[in-house]
């Protein structure tokens, strides 16, 4: 009893400090800087498409079919043997050779093993594998943003550049 007293001074100290919600100090609006970078996604995604369709039309020794993924590919060999395609960690082995939209080369024959899905490959190259069977060939074209976005390789393959990888399928361990 000595101390209750206190007990109820404390209650009514905290009771009595009521805090209001304050509003952010930086009141600039914040989505011009996205509005900015989405329009400039925007123009840079249809001057891709433009050029891989200006591309699309004069190859015309293969079909390509348009991926839902974001790119486009043309069967270059098909597989006689009786195998599924790669699925989700596949362990596959493929060689890849990578080219710009002037069919000039930029990686010659590349040979790699990956589980497909817990690589650090590209998802386009990734979601490409899937489509494959043993012993197939086929040739991308894949826009900037499904292979190196605005960053490139840091090597070889310039920022947004779009480029065409030949993909033959080695092996696939299930």
């Amino acid at each position: 009893m000595k101390y209750s007293w206190l007990l109820v001074c404390g209650i009514v100290f905290v009771s009595c400090n009521n805090a209001k919600a304050r509003r952010p100090i930086n009141k600039n609006k914040s989505s011009s800087k996205y509005d900015y970078s989405i329009a400039l996604n925007k123009i840079i995604q249809a001057e891709e498409e433009n050029s891989i369709k200006k591309y699309i039309t004069n190859d015309t020794l293969f079909n390509y079919t348009f991926s839902p993924y974001g790119f486009a590919y043309a069967k270059v060999k098909t597989s006689d043997l009786l195998t599924t395609k790669v699925q989700q960690n596949d362990v596959v082995t493929y060689t890849k050779t990578v080219f710009n939209l002037k069919n000039e080369l930029i990686y010659s024959e590349i040979q790699q093993t990956i589980k497909v899905g817990k690589s650090n490959e590209t998802k386009g190259i990734e979601e490409g594998l899937k489509l494959m069977q043993e012993d197939e060939e086929f040739k991308f074209i894949f826009s900037s943003f499904v292979s190196h976005g605005f960053s490139g390789d840091g090597n070889k393959i310039g920022a947004n550049t779009p480029i065409i990888v030949n993909i033959k399928l080695l092996k696939i361990n299930k």
